[in-house]
């Protein structure tokens, strides 16, 4: 048994030092550190994988939703007027614009984008600022209805 050991250390000692293990261990795992170490360390970092915050021009013409809109993670909302908020899409300094109507419960608000994509989210993120609007219309508390509305997760 005491023989096997013997030989067992010197095989893996020279199969550490065969060139081949250089080749197909050590360069790919170097490799792997030096981009880790790329994406960690410099500006910007990990961030890059990650998406930037959407900037959406907001033309509310009830003037009541507006202030039951606050920015996401996702969303940034920036007050603008229609043709202001047009003008900004088709230079590239909004993502999109959200029109909302004389009547927020006329469910008929409007978005443009260049892109359709993260509508899904920001329709999530206008029907719970709606769904406060319309509990402060009625009277009851939003803060209440926030807390007793909270995900567990």
């Amino acid at each position: 048994m005491n023989k096997s050991i013997i030989v067992a250390k010197r095989e893996f000692i020279r199969l550490i030092r065969s060139k081949w293990f250089r080749v197909f261990f050590l360069l790919p795992l170097i490799i792997v550190a030096l981009i880790y170490i790329f994406l960690t360390f410099t500006p910007g970092g990990i961030s890059l994988f990650k998406e930037k915050k959407k900037t959406i021009g907001l033309v509310d013409r009830s003037t009541e939703i507006i202030h039951f809109l606050k920015d996401t993670e996702n969303f940034k909302f920036v007050i603008a007027d229609s043709t202001q908020a047009f003008d900004s899409v088709m230079v590239g300094s909004f993502d999109g614009f959200l029109i909302i109507p004389e009547n927020p419960d006329s469910n008929s608000s409007i978005y443009y984008s260049r892109t359709a994509s993260d509508i899904s989210r920001l329709r999530n993120t206008l029907s719970s600022a709606a769904f406060k609007w319309r509990l402060k219309k009625r009277g009851l508390s939003v803060s209440l209805a926030e807390k007793l509305n909270r995900r567990l997760t």
